[in-house]
């Protein structure tokens, strides 16, 4: 009897572990589509709004651990987070508009992704922690190696920045 218990008990701990070894695997996988998507159009539309993927990225995470944490793909918590958007792409964009909205001063025309996130901080995105919300996002940043996004853009001459 005892052994039919033990064995009971392995059975269910290994069903436990592989069930939450495939949650785990299909939410790594949800994130990396994600990811991809949000750099992909952020390189698409970069002449148009000068934002760096690596940013949007970092902003995504802290923001709503890239999308596990907000309304529909509004994972930037744009206008307090109210608002959802029919698509993934429709909330990237919504961002880019707002980077671009003029309060963020020289954040669209920035050199480095650690001028663009200081901008964008010191212009009143993240309130009155401005210095560890940029903290934070340079160092997700850099612990995730979101910069390799930031490569083979085209020069920051060839931005035309629309304000909305």
């Amino acid at each position: 009897m005892k052994r039919i218990r033990k064995l009971g008990i392995c059975i269910v701990l290994i069903f436990a572990i592989l069930g939450s070894s495939t949650k785990v695997e299909a939410s790594t996988s949800v994130k990396a589509e994600r990811t991809m998507k949000i750099v992909d159009v952020c390189r698409n539309n970069y002449c148009i709004y000068g934002v760096y993927p690596s940013v949007c990225l970092a902003q995504a995470i802290l923001e709503s651990s890239l999308g596990d944490v907000c309304r529909p793909n509004n994972y930037w918590g744009l206008n307090q987070g109210k608002t959802c958007y029919a698509s993934l792409e429709d909330g990237v964009i919504a961002y880019l508009e707002c980077i671009n909205n003029g309060y963020y001063g020289n954040a669209p025309r920035a050199t480095n992704y650690r001028d663009q996130l200081y901008s964008i901080a010191t212009g009143g995105y993240c309130g009155s922690n401005w210095f560890w919300y940029w903290e934070t996002c340079v160092q997700i940043i850099e612990e995730n190696a979101l910069w390799v996004y930031d490569q083979n853009l085209p020069a920051i001459s060839a931005i035309r920045v629309e304000r909305k």
